[in-house]
């Protein structure tokens, strides 16, 4: 197992600013038409122009792991140990907030991996281009994962 990295500042960032888009989305969608539905689109809208920009930084030198949107509510425990593997995790809560995610900064994951029912998101499909989508399997082990993560970048590269 490699030793673990302190995260980039630019994965910091990508992931606050993800947190900042997925909430303000919510309140666009919660909200009724008015001026605080407005200043949610703001917000979302001015999330995802930072999140182009954060994604333009340049990356920790001599680092060349690899970079997982992970779109799973429940998946922190294993963001950290993808992490503690050498992988960026993004976290996102749901495939509406990874799909805005992936329109506002494409390109910036090298596969993505999705809770069962994420997966099947149409509104997640029409956005991965050819970013690679694996569906996390009910009680796979963490390593057979990162193998089969791994196994699904060399195939695409």
């Amino acid at each position: 197992m490699p030793a673990e990295r302190p995260p980039s500042v630019r994965h910091d960032l990508l992931n606050h600013l993800n947190a900042i888009m997925g909430y303000a989305l919510l309140l666009v969608e919660d909200l009724p038409e008015g001026p605080e539905r407005d200043f949610a689109r703001r917000i979302r809208q001015a999330a995802g122009e930072a999140l182009t920009l954060a994604d333009g930084l340049p990356r920790e030198r001599g680092r060349t792991c690899p970079r997982l949107l992970l779109v799973d509510p429940a998946g922190d425990a294993l963001a950290a140990t993808l992490e503690q593997r050498g992988w960026e995790v993004t976290p996102a809560a749901t495939a509406a907030e990874a799909a805005t995610a992936l329109k506002a900064a494409p390109g910036a994951w090298q596969v993505v991996l999705a809770a069962p029912r994420q997966a099947r998101s149409a509104a997640l499909a029409k956005v991965l281009g050819d970013t690679p989508l694996a569906e996390r399997c009910d009680g796979e082990a963490e390593d057979a994962l990162a193998a089969r993560l791994t196994e699904l970048l060399s195939r695409k590269g």
